[in-house]
């Protein structure tokens, strides 16, 4: 299995989303802030496509003003528990992001990768790698 991250223009980015509320039969609603992305404008300074053998299957978005924070990572469920995630996170040098405190999966992942929770906030845990690994 070849694994990739690239960044993803705006109109890919709504392709996959778009399939994937299909596939989900618009269960998820994660997406809809990703969607008011402007036509024809390449995301490529905050948004990575993330590619299994070529394909599509998940995105992973940073901030803006903190390229090593990220503000979300799916995978979609056809192609979870394949290091795709745990890949995404290497490949572009995340060192932060927040969880929410329910979400144990994600918790685990981060943990597994060398991050610490070092805050909470209402519902969310702020996470940073450890990079003296």
């Amino acid at each position: 299995m070849k694994k990739e991250v690239k960044p993803i223009s705006a109109d890919g980015l709504i392709k996959f989303i778009t399939s994937e509320r299909k596939r989900l039969n618009d269960e998820v609603d994660d997406f809809d802030d990703l969607l008011y992305v402007e036509p024809n404008r390449y995301v490529y300074e905050f948004c990575y496509g993330i590619y299994l053998d070529g394909l599509i299957a998940g995105y992973l978005t940073v901030n803006k003003h903190n390229p090593q924070h990220c503000d979300k990572l799916y995978v979609s469920s056809l192609h979870r528990r394949k290091g795709l995630a745990s890949f995404a996170i290497d490949e572009i040098g995340i060192l932060s992001v927040w969880v929410i405190e329910g979400n144990t999966a994600s918790k685990a992942m981060y943990m597994s990768l060398g991050f610490k929770t070092v805050d909470k906030q209402l519902d969310m845990l702020v996470f940073v790698r450890d990079i003296k690994k």
